[in-house]
């Protein structure tokens, strides 16, 4: 870009480029303005280099991933309060161009912006696109250029035919490749803390083994957990963080709460909501057991993540757990659940 711009300044018929360009920017900016006017929100358009682009249905495969892949982010985004995910509809404002991408994520300071009425959204943090035979050049091409010119931290092109992700980063103004692969897991670098198997967006059992521990365990529990009385609480803890989840139930309705939690936890790992860790696993479910209880809690305090002022605080919240627990229920421990 630099060398087209020194070799225009040096040319002598500069003048008249200019009003050319001039000429032509205001046509666009017309155009645009008209585009702006007519679009409604069913439609799914974009408008590219002063040329509206309107788009043809996507396929059936086409949808599916990137349902996949706006459920993964979606998921881990909310139950972490990162900011938000928004799917193909969303009209991205560029300075030039305005593109509607398959998968795009706001950060905390963008996010804060949007209103339930908004119809222009900012330059995303985070780009998505799946490619097809009619988008793959401007995916590759135009679109590439202005996610990278205008500060796109993150972008992933996904190839259905291949089930390979390419993921490109930000880095000093350029996008650097930093993932081209089938299989494997990918970690974000705009997303703070996500990481994902790439079979997750393309397969939906491992999209729903991969799908946020505290979402799908909070939901099996509210499925199971019937009309009892009274709050407890349940600790697990999967790669991100300690959880705690409230359980209904009341002294006499306990037992069947910890009845109910063993069958729990044992489908959540099954279902991957729940991953094995430092060899906690189902057979640490305690049903209201002294001495399992005990052991769980004991086992669970020493898991490590290798931050000391984590560490710290995950003890601390398993003693006060504990404590609770017990005089809850008259000394006898509360059936847990560490993973």
């Amino acid at each position: 870009m630099n060398a087209v711009v020194e070799n225009l300044l040096a040319s002598p018929t500069l003048p008249e480029t200019v009003a050319r360009l001039n000429t032509a920017l205001l046509a666009e900016r017309q155009r645009r303005a008209r585009f702006y006017e007519e679009i409604t929100p069913e439609m799914k358009a974009e408008f590219i280099n002063g040329q509206v682009i309107m788009h043809s249905p996507a396929s059936n495969e086409h949808t599916e991933i990137r349902g996949l892949i706006e459920n993964l982010l979606t998921t881990y985004i909310n139950s972490h309060d990162l900011g938000q995910v928004r799917g193909e509809k969303s009209l991205c404002v560029f300075p030039r161009n305005d593109y509607e991408p398959d998968v795009i994520f706001f950060g905390p300071e963008k996010a804060a912006r949007l209103r339930r009425k908004t119809l222009k959204f900012p330059v995303p943090d985070f780009a998505c696109e799946i490619l097809s035979d009619s988008t793959a050049r401007r995916d590759r091409g135009v679109k590439f250029e202005d996610y990278e010119a205008h500060g796109v931290r993150e972008y992933w092109i996904v190839n259905p035919d291949r089930r390979e992700l390419e993921q490109y980063v930000l880095e000093k103004g350029r996008y650097t490749l930093r993932m081209k692969s089938r299989t494997g897991e990918v970690a974000s670098a705009a997303i703070k803390g996500f990481r994902a198997p790439l079979a997750a967006f393309f397969d939906a059992k491992a999209n729903l083994r991969r799908a946020a521990p505290d979402a799908g365990l909070a939901a099996l529990i509210g499925s199971r957990k019937g009309d009892v009385r009274g709050n407890f609480r349940v600790q697990f803890v999967d790669e991100f963080r300690l959880h705690e989840l409230v359980v209904v139930g009341d002294e006499q309705d306990g037992a069947l709460v910890f009845e109910g939690l063993g069958e729990l936890a044992a489908e959540a790992i099954e279902m991957g909501f729940l991953h094995e860790k430092n060899d906690v696993g189902p057979a640490d479910v305690s049903l209201g057991d002294d001495d399992a209880g005990a052991g769980l809690r004991a086992r669970g305090a020493n898991l490590k993540t290798g931050n000391a002022a984590e560490d710290a605080l995950r003890g601390e919240a398993a003693n006060a757990i504990a404590a609770a627990e017990e005089q809850q229920l008259g000394g006898k421990p509360f059936s847990g659940v560490h993973a």
